[in-house]
């Protein structure tokens, strides 16, 4: 708690707060007035007020300035308003930061942000997975009369809930927004419309993972963008690294790009080019490094590479069943050279067909290759592929 001068957060995690007072207890991980707060590279997660009238689960600042900067608010609550920020005449900024999974009491506004009478700017941030007790899962901004200004740039607003209005965004009905390239996963009652900006997407799942640890330079948690996400190469960010610290701007030749989008992703989030995994996210049957997708046959080869037992699994969100989950080998029979169980129970159904061309003739009820009606249907020819594992 900071009664006034400023404070500065490098690389720490704030953790394990709680208050019990009433509006003297606001602020469950840091509170600060007359001053400034700035994260850098930090979490704040995990606390918590107990008074009626107590605000900021994670921050709270009254007359402060609050920025982020490469830094996650998570899994804060708030007996009040802003589950995980809640600011009073000040100016609230996030750079390539996370707000996610924090919460309200039942009266309460604004899950992951509230702001009276100050500034908001988010870039390059992703505020998702939040919920208000009444209104603004994602943001709540309050003013009368001096409207300033809410800028969201390259940034998600989405998967919040609000019981009452304004699910993911709940600006001041005078506020002037300025939004551009960004995407708003349910625009009711935000003031968002298609005619306003430039490049956002409203109204769809932008397909976030989990919060997680996805790796990189700066140990804070984010959301993965996964396969599909309609914020990949739709955006527009203007910084060198993601929050992670990971290169941006990663343009993948596979994804068009949207219109006006320098390649980057929306969000705090960079997606990079496959990395040695073993979790496959596509069907097609293919070696490239230089895509966001990994292969069956590249999981496989990643772990040929190392001595030991290694389990692949399907990602589920991919692996839906049907033809989502039939890979047909195109490159010939898969070539295991180490101990590995292959695992489809996170997934639904998942083949694998040595039938190429899908052009053999399966056996009733099952996905087994009847030889001699395929050789009389297909002029005596099968795929010269048909062994599938070779071990």
């Amino acid at each position: 708690s900071a009664a006034s001068g400023d404070l500065t957060l490098n690389h720490l995690t704030i953790t394990g707060g709680r208050t019990v007072g009433n509006v003297e207890g606001s602020g469950g991980g840091i509170s600060a007035a007359y001053g400034t707060v700035m994260l850098n590279g930090s979490t704040v997660s995990g606390n918590s007020t107990t008074g009626s009238n107590a605000n900021g689960g994670g921050i709270f600042s009254f007359s402060s300035a609050v920025t982020l900067t490469g830094s996650t608010v998570s899994r804060n609550t708030a007996a009040n308003n802003g589950g995980g920020i809640a600011s009073v005449s000040g100016a609230v900024t996030l750079n390539s930061s996370t707000v996610s999974g924090n919460s309200t009491g039942p009266g309460g506004d604004g899950g992951g942000i509230l702001a009276a009478y100050g500034p908001v700017t988010l870039t390059s941030s992703t505020v998702a997975n939040n919920s208000s007790g009444r209104r603004g899962g994602g943001v709540f901004v309050f003013d009368t009369g001096n409207n300033p200004l809410l800028t969201i740039q390259n940034s998600i607003v989405a998967g919040n809930t609000a019981a009452f209005e304004a699910p993911d965004l709940r600006p001041d009905p005078g506020l002037a927004i300025d939004i551009d390239f960004s995407l708003i996963g349910d625009t009711t009652d935000s003031l968002v419309s298609a005619g306003l900006g430039t490049g956002n997407v409203l109204d769809v799942d932008p397909l976030l993972g989990p919060l997680a640890d996805n790796g990189g330079p700066t140990l804070t948690l984010t959301h993965a963008l996964l396969v599909g996400s309609p914020a990949l190469d739709a955006g527009a960010a203007a910084v060198a690294t993601d929050q992670r610290g990971f290169t941006r701007t990663v343009d993948f030749a596979t994804i068009d790009n949207a219109s006006g989008s320098n390649g980057s992703d929306i969000g705090a989030f960079e997606l990079q080019p496959a990395q040695a995994s073993l979790v496959v996210t596509t069907v097609e049957d293919l070696v490239d490094n230089t895509d966001p997708v990994t292969s069956l046959r590249e999981a496989i080869s990643f772990a040929n590479s190392h001595a030991g037992s290694d389990t692949i699994t399907f990602a589920p969100h991919v692996f839906t069943g049907g033809a989502n989950s039939l890979i047909r080998l195109a490159s010939g029979e898969l070539q295991i050279t180490e101990s590995l169980t292959i695992d489809g129970s996170s997934a639904t159904d998942v083949v694998i067909s040595g039938d190429k061309l899908g052009n053999d003739t399966p056996v009733d009820g099952t996905f087994v290759t009847d030889v001699d009606a395929s050789l009389a249907a297909n002029a005596g020819l099968l795929d010269d592929n048909s062994r599938v594992i070779n071990i």
